[in-house]
């Protein structure tokens, strides 16, 4: 890639591939591939759209302190007055957390929010995005080698990731948004084939001006990536532990072994989990629905 490093970029807070690939003397497929390989971000731009939304630190916490989060971002003035927006820094990523409000005498106003989910370990308030929002596969899909190959990757609800553009470090106030997963499931059990809820191209991608830097300032040299190791996917943060057939299979057996049978996992999760706690003396971990059924399906058990 022949850049001139010396080079001043113009003043443009974002710009699509395209003027990217202009300025920096390159082609479009080498932005694609340094998003692949983890070294830049790649956003989508939106326009009030609905997201389920949590922070770097509360993808796994409770409704209560998600909520005593977004009062805490509302009682400290963050949400602008009028949008009702809050714009973290830097101000290229919105979120509006809609609310029914409700007063008394004893507590004030309260603000009731609206859930994605019914698990409290995995439900998260519905929100609205707006702006840039950098993207993330949730899966093994490779959607910037898509792109490359097809110029198009199609989104559902469960294969999608939003980061905050241009977050870094270990600030808790990372914001992440997916689209409400909800639909996505029916009877707790994940829906095949999955609804195509948004299809993008090359064309809807764009670049912020400090991701344009980052480049700008490699001098075709070792670049910071998932490849050479000097990164850690924002992703990767935000998953839970992948587990194993072989993981499943052992967790199931050890169950069998107090007692607990085929038709135990093919009924009710909620008494199949109290019968699980009835039958050992031990401290069970708090384990969600949806995990406990992927590990009972995973094992071969069909329900």
């Amino acid at each position: 890639m022949e850049q001139n490093q010396n080079m001043l970029l113009p003043a443009l807070e974002y710009c699509s591939l395209a003027r990217a690939s202009c300025l920096l003397g390159c082609e479009e497929s080498d932005l694609l591939h340094w998003a692949e390989i983890g070294a830049i971000e790649l956003c989508l731009k939106f326009n009030h759209y609905e997201a389920a939304f949590y922070t770097k630190d509360t993808l796994l916490i409770s409704k209560d302190e998600t909520v005593a989060w977004i009062n805490e971002k509302y009682d400290d003035g963050v949400f602008d007055a009028f949008s009702n927006t809050y714009f973290s820094q830097p101000y290229l990523s919105g979120i509006q957390v809609p609310f029914r409000a409700s007063f008394s005498k004893e507590n004030g106003t309260r603000r009731e929010y609206f859930f994605d989910g019914e698990f409290p370990s995995i439900s998260k308030p519905i929100s609205y995005i707006s702006g840039l929002w950098s993207i993330h596969s949730m899966l093994d899909d490779d959607i910037f080698s898509q792109l490359q190959a097809l110029d198009k990757y199609d989104f559902t609800r469960v294969n999608i990731l939003f980061k905050q553009a241009d977050a870094i470090g270990d600030d808790k106030e990372y914001l992440f948004a997916a689209p409400p997963s909800a639909p996505a499931y029916k009877n707790n059990l994940l829906i095949k084939p999955q609804e195509i809820i948004f299809t993008i191209s090359k064309k809807d991608l764009f670049i912020t001006k400090f991701q344009l830097s980052k480049i700008k300032n490699l001098h075709q040299r070792n670049i910071p990536s998932l490849v050479s190791g000097n990164i850690e996917s924002p992703v990767e943060q935000t998953r839970k532990p992948r587990i194993t057939k072989k993981q499943s299979d052992y967790i199931i057996a050890l169950l069998k072994s107090y007692g607990i049978t085929d038709d135990d996992f093919k009924g009710s999760i909620m008494e199949l989990k109290n019968k699980i706690s009835t039958r050992t003396s031990a401290e069970i971990p708090e384990v969600d629905d949806k995990t406990l059924i992927d590990w009972i399906m995973k094992a071969g058990i069909q329900r």
